[in-house]
């Protein structure tokens, strides 16, 4: 084999050296160090580095010449590729970032080519590092390199770059613009390859775009591809987005084992750095599982991997997560100190990252009453980011907002920060129940295909079987009674069969009929108790907004008095939109809702146990619903301990035992 790749190298230097005495290489021809530099591009070619590396060590940029622009393209190219080959990122940016200044025009379609490969793998190094801006600017200077050649692949990859620099950005129908163009490049080249790299990339932005069930299509068909063209390395890393996308419709089982079957796999290959990945990855998903301690020693193991190999973005998650855990624990200064390291380690580059950081500090000093602190995090986490939070980062800063405000007593701000709240919440509330559905729709899928083909093979078989029972029967037609008798019990037996067959075939089908039944049942619970928790949060959030308007309208009151007469009229102006403000029928409104969703609750209340008041029906409402004693005291204007009496007088009302609970009871009706 090794013979082999020899007397393929050798005749590739020989091709090589031809093609230098060709008049399209006469003036590079005359300078001796493009010879040697070409000849190291094309051990490059082939990996290998180490050769490329000590060939290199006898040439400086001082000895080529100004004029002789081939060269330094190929110098500084090689360079950049060795370095970043080397884990020395800044190093291979410093190199590629010398491509910038040559100008093409001197250059021909080749050497052009080359330079154009060089600002690709420049762009993408920006990238790396967080400098977005200058990523699109080095990826739009390759691609004109590559359209004025004519080179589709080429413009593939640059597309597809950008479309991953546009998606960072946010800028969606950036993305996906530059995402086609990819695809129609990389057919135009006919690289499959790259056509399944394209359906990665549009997968992972349809599950950005809270699409999971396309965005799993594009996935799965991207993992086809790769699996045809035997390309391992990526059909693992699709499956590590393919769990991130599991994960997101809540199906935890098929993420864990995606990811488990990615990570076997990157320990027998030894890649150390997306070995660290994928454990991060499995933590977040025992953190979501509640998990915390098994979530712990995979991002243990992750950061042990990050720092063999000295790869920053990966220790600012593990920390971020080191944080995140201990926060859950309730051991706040430990989340602190690894949220801090996770910030210094960031040094202003994952910005992303860093406002995660700074929020998830903020959060911990505002249950630790540090308001000032509290507030001062939430800032500058907002800040980092130039106002562009993740979804559920954006929640938790408008609730620290809004509680640090409501604790200053600054009531107009906390007002408005809680109005957003409302917002988010809500929207919040919205997506989770798209992502249900979600995921109930592609299991539907999954069910409906695995029938389809049970179905389809079922059908073959019996239309097999009815070809050879009819050959059959032709051909013992001809032979004598006997065998015709032989011939009818072998069809009454068939007869038989296949009626068994179909009764069993109906068995199976009643069964999965129950077991849908029995889904749609599960569905509607997980629905009521959805509108339940919508209720609550209502309720809570609707008394919240009437007790700041209140305490508005009383300071305005106070005021009064103080002021000059020519602004009174404006304050009883003030006063009158406050007042219509007030949410004076939130108890109808609550009990309209409710009958929506428990029909006759109280009309059965009432017929059983006539004696309860209307306090206490409104108590066993809020019981229904999941309200806690506290929640209950707040939105009925009670202390804690009147509840506790009013909820013990109901019970003697309802002549229950003190063993027997009574918002259990309550739900039973």
């Amino acid at each position: 084999m090794m013979t082999i790749k020899k007397t393929l190298l050798f005749f590739y230097l020989l091709f090589t050296s031809c093609i230098l005495c060709c008049p399209l290489y006469a003036q590079s021809a005359q300078e001796p160090i493009f010879e040697q530099l070409l000849t190291l591009d094309s051990l490059l070619s082939i990996n290998k580095y180490e050769a490329v590396k000590k060939g290199l060590k006898d040439f400086s940029p001082e000895q080529i010449s100004e004029k002789d622009t081939p060269s330094k393209v190929l110098y500084y190219r090689m360079l950049g590729e060795l370095k970043e080959n080397e884990s020395k990122q800044e190093e291979s940016i410093v190199a590629y970032e010398h491509l910038l200044e040559i100008s093409s025009e001197s250059l021909d379609a080749k050497i052009a080519l080359i330079q154009a490969k060089g600002i690709n793998d420049l762009g993408i190094a920006y990238a790396q590092i967080g400098e977005l801006e200058k990523a699109k600017r080095a990826h739009f200077q390759s691609l004109a390199l590559y359209n004025k050649y004519n080179d589709p692949q080429g413009g593939s990859f640059n597309y597809g770059n950008l479309s991953i620099i546009y998606k960072e950005l946010k800028q969606l129908d950036s993305a996906l613009y530059c995402l086609g163009e990819a695809t129609k490049m990389a057919k135009l080249a006919q690289d499959t390859l790259g056509m399944g790299y394209h359906s990665l990339s549009h997968g992972i932005l349809l599950i950005d775009n809270n699409e999971p069930v396309d965005g799993l299509a594009e996935l799965n068909y991207a993992y086809h591809i790769f699996h045809l063209m035997k390309n391992e390395k990526m059909k693992q890393y699709t499956n590590r987005i393919r769990a991130g996308a599991y994960k997101s419709i809540n199906d935890y089982s098929t993420a864990q084992s995606l990811l488990f079957t990615s990570r076997t796999y990157y320990q027998s290959v030894g890649d150390t750095k997306r070995l660290g990945q994928t454990d991060l990855s499995l933590a977040e998903v025992y953190f979501h599982l509640q998990e915390l301690d098994s979530g712990y020693q995979f991002v243990q193991e992750g950061i042990e991997a990050f720092d063999s190999v000295r790869y920053v973005k990966g220790l600012v998650k593990g920390y971020h997560l080191f944080g995140e855990y201990y926060a859950r624990k309730n051991s706040y200064d430990q989340a602190i100190k690894n949220y801090k390291k996770s910030l210094t380690l960031s040094e202003n580059k994952y910005k992303g990252m860093m406002a995660n950081s700074l929020l998830a500090m903020g959060s911990i000093y505002l249950q630790q009453g540090k308001i000032n602190e509290a507030q001062k995090y939430a800032k500058e986490a907002f800040k980092v980011s130039n106002g562009s939070l993740s979804e559920g980062s954006e929640r938790n800063y408008y609730d620290v907002m809004y509680e640090t405000s409501k604790k200053q007593g600054n009531i107009r701000e906390a007002l408005h920060y809680l109005e957003i709240l409302d917002q988010k919440k809500s929207e919040t509330f919205n997506q989770e129940r798209a992502n249900e559905i979600a995921r109930i729709e592609y299991k539907s899928k999954l069910i409906l295909e695995k029938e389809r083909l049970e179905m389809e093979k079922r059908q073959a078989f019996e239309n097999l079987q009815n070809e050879l029972a009819r050959e059959q029967i032709i051909l013992q037609a001809i032979i004598v009674g006997v065998v015709l008798i032989l011939i009818i019990l072998f069809v009454l037996y068939r007869s038989y069969q296949l009626k068994k067959q179909a009764n069993l075939n109906l068995v199976r089908k009643n069964v999965e009929i129950n077991e849908l039944r029995i889904s749609e049942k599960e569905l509607a619970e997980e629905t009521l108790a959805l509108k339940e928790r919508e209720l609550a949060t209502t309720t809570m959030l609707s008394h919240e907004r009437n007790t700041l308007l209140e305490q508005l309208n009383e300071q305005i009151t106070a005021l009064s008095g103080k002021v000059d007469e020519t602004i009174v009229p404006e304050i009883k102006e003030i006063k009158k939109t406050i007042k219509l403000n007030l949410s004076e029928d939130s108890w109808q409104s609550f009990t309209y809702q409710f009958e929506k969703v428990h029909p006759r609750f109280f009309d059965k209340l009432k017929t059983r146990y006539p004696s309860l008041t209307q306090r206490d029906l409104k108590i066993c409402a809020y019981l229904r619903v999941g309200m806690e004693r506290k929640e209950i005291a707040t939105v009925s204007n009670m202390s804690p301990e009147a509840v506790k009496k009013s909820l013990y007088r109901i019970k003697k009302k309802m002549e229950l035992t003190a063993e027997e609970n009574l918002r259990e009871f309550v739900i039973a009706i």
